[in-house]
This record gives structure tokens, sequence and C-alpha cells, in this order.
């Protein structure tokens, strides 16, 4: 992997990114249960975290132009990606879980426990970088690669969503 640049006046880079290099250990647990969790590696090249802002614009009769009027910013959204690769697995002894449970507990999040709810919102732990309770908002699954007999060898799964604030209310 390429060093990144650190010199005065360049941007923070990475010239190489090898998903099988340095892998994150993170935990995802459901925000109502702990103890159903989910440990998974999570390898970004980068977070992007998008904040917006909710701006009317006022447009009296006769004005020349209208004026922008602050309503209110939403919560910062993210997206997650996560990395499942029986090959890796073995090569890092790492206790991972099999690829098909991941997924399936990943895509469960998308779904509510009871009939007029929303999905429970996920822990997710990443030492040293975040601790938040984060609203999938949506789950995208990209099967990379088939073994011989056709089981799931490696898979990707983006999760999208927002993260809830701490004075949060149910």
């Amino acid at each position: 992997m390429a060093r990144p640049s650190f010199a005065k006046g360049d941007r923070f880079t990475i010239m190489h990114f090898d998903p099988t290099q340095a892998l994150a250990r993170v935990a995802l647990a459901n925000s109502y249960d702990p103890t159903n969790s989910l440990p998974a590696l999570l390898n970004p090249s980068s977070l992007n975290i998008s904040i917006s802002m909710n701006v009317g614009t006022l447009n009296p009769i006769g004005a020349s132009h209208g004026a922008e009027q602050y309503a209110s910013t939403n919560s910062p959204t993210f997206p997650l990606e996560f990395m499942f690769s029986a090959e890796i697995a073995v090569r890092k002894d790492y206790e991972y879980p099999k690829i098909d449970r991941a997924i399936n507990w990943l895509a469960a999040n998308g779904y509510a426990r009871e009939r007029g709810l929303a999905p429970d919102p996920l822990l997710v732990l990443w030492p040293n970088v975040l601790s938040l309770v984060y609203a999938v908002t949506a789950v995208d699954i990209s099967y990379t690669g088939f073994s011989r007999t056709l089981g799931v060898k490696a898979a990707m799964v983006s999760l999208q969503g927002r993260e809830l604030r701490r004075d949060f209310h149910i």
C-alpha cells in the first residue's frame, strides 16, 4: 500500500487501495438487544459524511428576489460498506461469521420486528473512530465470488443510513 502524502498544501491521499490489507474490526449490534450482534471487517478508503440543511425561500410579492430562511439541520448521513470473504477469514485468524449469516443479519435491519414500528437502529462501534446509533435507510448486497459448489465465497454489503442523535426518543 502506498504511503499517504503529507506535504504542505497536499490533500491526504492514498494512491492504491487494497481491501484485503488493513482490516478494521467493527462491532454491529441491535440497539434494543445488544446480545444480537455481528462482528464485521470494515476497511473504507474514505468515510464520507454528509450533513444537509433545510432552507426555504420566501418570495414576497413585488420583491426583486427571494430571501432564504433556515429551517433545520438533518442528521448526518453516510454509507458503511462491509466486505465478507471466506479467504480473508482464513488468512487473518479472525472469528468471522458465515457469509450467508452476516448478509441475512444486515439485510434484516431493513425490516421492523413488529407491524407498525420502524426497524431497530444499529449500534456501530469502530474503536477510536465511530461510536454511534445508526438508522439504516438502504441495504445493497453484491455477491462478488462463488465457490465451485456455487456457495457464496465473497460479498459486499453496503448500508446507507443516518446517525440518530443522542436525544432521539422512541
